[in-house]
């Protein structure tokens, strides 16, 4: 199976958002992102308490940074996105595009072969690390840097019969996901 694929700054976008949320290597950096505030405001807080500041002053410090804390955790998501998005306009800026915008990719029985202007890659099955699906794309992971990006919109309506292949070779890292971008 052969299809030219077209991919949108947009898609790339949501594809780095997605794996980012997703991958073990983008959920460490999201929880360390999101515990180093609260960390930073215990330290704080202990520091106080050794230090013999007045108790009433401690604690209101304390109630201050628990909600700052709050605040901190449950926002952090939306920054980490912002950030992620201001990272690729950065690099789109430098004329550095971290995907390739049209790519054939083959589905040959022992390896997947994509094609772009400036590079050829083939990989064995084997090196698959995991294949993501949603309603907008088919993510063919390889390992922490590299990835194929399907929209579906590309697969002229075979995502079914490229993902039956697929399950005959990687079925045991085929992940179905249900994610709103």
């Amino acid at each position: 199976m052969k299809f030219n694929i077209n991919v949108t700054e947009q898609e790339y976008i949501k594809f780095n958002i997605f794996f980012n949320f997703h991958s073990s290597v983008g959920k460490r950096a999201l929880l360390f992102g999101r515990l180093t505030l609260p960390a930073v405001a215990a330290l704080a807080v202990f520091i106080l308490c050794v230090a013999g500041s007045d108790r009433s002053f401690i604690l209101t410090e304390a109630i201050v940074l628990l909600i700052v804390s709050i605040i901190w955790i449950v926002g952090y998501p939306g920054i980490f996105k912002r950030q992620l998005t201001k990272n690729f306009q950065r690099m789109k800026k430098d004329g550095k595009l971290p995907y390739h915008e049209k790519e054939t990719i083959e589905f040959l029985d022992s390896e997947v072969a994509a094609v772009s202007e400036d590079e050829e890659m083939h990989k064995k099955y084997a090196d698959i690390e995991k294949v993501w699906v949603t309603g907008e794309f088919i993510m063919i992971t390889i390992d922490s840097m590299r990835a194929f990006i399907l929209p579906v919109r590309c697969l002229d309506n075979r995502k079914e019969e490229l993902l039956d292949f697929l399950k005959t070779k990687v079925e045991d890292r085929i992940e179905y996901v249900d994610w709103k971008f």
